[in-house]
This record gives structure tokens, sequence and C-alpha cells, in this order.
């Protein structure tokens, strides 16, 4: 299930690295009672911030991976 909260003052969830957005999200998990197996499940983003987010640390993990590799066949 996923969320998106959107409106004119979406910025102040986005502050401080979304720090409002994640106390939020915190919050429905534990309004509904779920366990932490089920958190991964639900998903509460705004104006799309998690999905960019997350599309950011794959590209940073690939980078880091083609210069692991660039680095080990310049070693061999």
């Amino acid at each position: 299930m996923l969320a998106d909260l959107d409106g004119k003052d979406k910025e102040i969830l986005l502050e401080r690295g979304a720090e409002l957005l994640k106390a939020f999200e915190h919050l429905a998990f534990r309004a509904l009672r779920l366990e932490p197996a089920y958190h991964e499940k639900i998903h509460i983003d705004c104006g799309g911030y998690r999905a960019l987010r997350f599309e950011e640390l794959r590209m940073t993990a690939r980078v880091a991976a083609e210069r692991v590799q660039a680095s080990a066949s310049h070693s061999a």
C-alpha cells in the first residue's frame, strides 16, 4: 500500500531530511498496530520524495559497484 501525501504545505513534511514524514509513518504503524515485519508493505510518501531518494541510493550503489569492478580489473 502506498499513500502519497500532497498539498500546499507538503514542504513541512520534507524539512530536515523528511523527519516529519518519517514520524507520520511511524505513528501510522503504531496506530495500525503493525508488527515490524509488515512495515515494508506500507509506504507513506510525499510528492515522490521517498521514491526519488530510493532512486538516488540505487544510482549511488551502482556507481560504487562500477568503481569497485574497475578497480579490481586494474589490480589484476
